[in-house]
């Protein structure tokens, strides 16, 4: 990962969407995070959130101790936002981000 550094800097980066797959699993080994900008349209997210909305304003404070209370959990996305499964869970470059590390053994 040598060239990584040279070509990205260091630290956790923000990258275009358009950015090669092998560098952000390359970003993603190297930092253990990425931002990637303008993955998904805002109208997107705006659409999401609306779907979870309630179902998060009905989520209860959490009183353990892995998260901290402010935490807002909202499980099964994929059944309560047909735009959020869409648009950012089946999003190509999510998608092939998500195939490397699971079908990956380096």
């Amino acid at each position: 990962m040598p060239g990584l550094t040279s070509k990205y800097g260091e630290g956790v980066q923000r990258v275009p969407a358009d950015t090669p797959i092998e560098d952000m699993t390359m970003l993603l080994k190297r930092d253990g995070g990425i931002i990637v900008e303008q993955l998904v349209s805002h109208k997107s997210i705006d659409i999401s959130y609306q779907d979870i909305k309630p179902r998060m304003d009905r989520d209860k404070v959490w009183k353990g101790k892995f998260f901290p209370e402010q935490t807002k959990r909202c499980p099964g996305l994929i059944g309560v936002s047909k735009t959020f499964t869409q648009d950012q869970l089946m999003n190509p470059v999510y998608q092939a981000i998500c195939d490397h590390f699971l079908t990956t053994r380096s």
